[in-house]
């Protein structure tokens, strides 16, 4: 059977309590040890100065034998706090004088006094009666003439020790209210949050991603909180990714299919259009449709290859690639797009332009999307769309400028944050640009934007060429 863990409220408060009431504890002892031997020590100077006194006082009437006056004496110092008793014995053991008369003529047995006295033991406590005796000797020239045995009632320290107890109960009742004090702080600053956050992590291991930690609590529960959250920002981020890969992995079956079935058709139909070209004698006009149906039979070929190229899934490998084979086809692939959009394009190529060491497909990627929002942004007459190539050190330089409506300052830095989008919702997710810049950052490249409202928007998209790489190749097996 397992046994099951105790929540951290529980911890929290028993370890609080327990804590509490051990410093408590160990309070309380050290501060009845140090009363009962303060006590001690003061009651042992207060009886030997008593009865000190005493023996001095005495010492006149035992000379004269003023047996009367000594009883008298007695009495008078019986006044003092905490005196009980007082007895003076004589050489011999006998009782001479008592504040007690019952106790005259017995006898008392001074062997074991006077040995403790030699010893330097003037006192001794019974702490089962409260109660100390002491005994000192009335000396003549240090020639005992009798003893002074001095009883005091010690009880009040009994109930000083009672009281300190009784303080420490009270103590461990205002630990545990206090325990409870802190179990309510606890519980508001670290238990409660900690619980919101298990709630949400509940719903987010459902796939429930837009669930959200509060930020509440003590620093280190905050800080967890805004880690948790951005987790969960990154793994919608992720899921929406996932699933756009999945919609392009649909398209690319879709795609190969099309490509395929309407593929061999359109072959057929190019042979027989090249075979009555060769065998039948046509007129000038026939020879000219059958051209005409050539021309457009390779035209849908062009198509159904670029299809096929664009949806496929990515290689992830990278490749020495052409970028302005990559801009020729994005453009070639959209032109029925931007021409409906009355979009002129302008290519301002480099003349030489090397290649560059990319994942072709993702790359392909980052330029539709560019050019996309740019024809989006574009709602104009004059619509232009300007692509400019150039070399900048080992770096590829492609510009995508357009005459559009252009970005706000304050929204330039946010448009490359996953889901932020200017698009109705039902036209974007607000991916296109947080995915294109993520591809540009993994191949070691950047994607800057500027942009003047009203006038349009310029991307620049820069991407390390194969420069660095071959020469890297060249130093280690020589010239290539």
């Amino acid at each position: 059977m397992t046994l099951k863990a105790p929540d951290l409220r529980t911890l929290l408060i028993i370890t609080s309590s327990l804590i509490i009431l051990i410093i408590t504890a160990i309070i309380t002892y050290f501060n009845i040890l140090q009363y009962r031997t303060e006590s001690i020590n003061h009651i042992h100077h207060y009886a030997y100065t008593i009865a000190g006194n005493i023996a001095s006082a005495e010492t006149e009437y035992l000379i004269t034998e003023s047996y009367a006056s000594l009883q008298d004496s007695l009495f008078s110092f019986q006044q003092k706090p905490h005196i009980e008793s007082i007895s003076i014995i004589a050489p011999n053991g006998h009782i001479i004088a008592d504040t007690d008369p019952k106790r005259l003529g017995r006898s008392f047995d001074l062997t074991e006094a006077t040995n403790q006295w030699r010893e330097g033991a003037h006192s001794q406590i019974d702490f089962e009666a409260w109660r100390t005796t002491t005994l000192v000797p009335i000396q003549i020239n240090e020639v005992a003439i009798g003893w002074c045995k001095l009883t005091l009632n010690i009880e009040y320290i009994h109930k000083g020790i009672i009281a300190i107890h009784k303080k420490a109960l009270l103590l461990c009742l205002i630990a545990v209210l206090l325990a409870a004090i802190i179990y309510f702080y606890l519980s508001t600053i670290i238990t409660r949050p900690i619980k919101n956050l298990i709630n949400v992590a509940a719903q987010v291991a459902k796939n429930d991603f837009n669930q959200q930690a509060k930020i509440t609590g003590a620093l280190e529960v905050r800080q967890l909180s805004k880690i948790f959250n951005k987790m969960t920002k990154s793994l919608r981020e992720r899921e929406a990714q996932l699933r756009q890969a999945q919609k392009m992995e649909a398209m690319g079956e879709l795609s190969s299919s099309i490509a395929h079935e309407f593929g061999n058709p359109l072959l057929g139909v190019s042979f027989l259009l090249n075979d009555l070209k060769e065998r039948l004698p046509l007129s000038q006009s026939d020879m000219e449709l059958i051209d005409l149906g050539m021309e457009e039979c390779n035209r849908m070929k062009s198509f159904l290859r670029d299809l096929k190229y664009f949806y496929r899934p990515s290689s992830g490998k990278k490749t020495l690639a052409n970028l302005h084979q990559i801009i020729d086809n994005v453009l070639l692939f959209h032109k029925a797009y931007l021409e409906a959009k009355n979009i002129s394009v302008k290519k301002q190529y480099a003349r030489q332009l090397p290649k560059v060491w990319v994942v072709e497909d993702q790359i392909t990627q980052v330029i539709i999307n560019l050019i996309i929002n740019a024809a989006e942004a574009i709602d104009k007459k004059n619509a232009e769309l300007t692509i400019t190539s150039s070399m900048d050190n080992d770096m590829a330089t492609i510009t995508i400028m357009d005459n559009g409506i252009g970005i706000q300052e304050e929204n330039l830095q946010k448009i490359f944050h996953p889901f932020y989008t200017t698009k109705p919702e039902t036209e974007g997710t607000g991916l296109g640009l947080s995915v294109s810049y993520e591809i540009i950052q993994n191949h070691k490249g950047d994607l800057q934007v500027s942009s003047t409202p009203g006038k349009g928007t310029t991307f620049t998209l820069l991407l390390p060429t194969g420069r660095h790489k071959r020469k890297t190749m060249a130093g280690a097996n020589g010239p290539l």
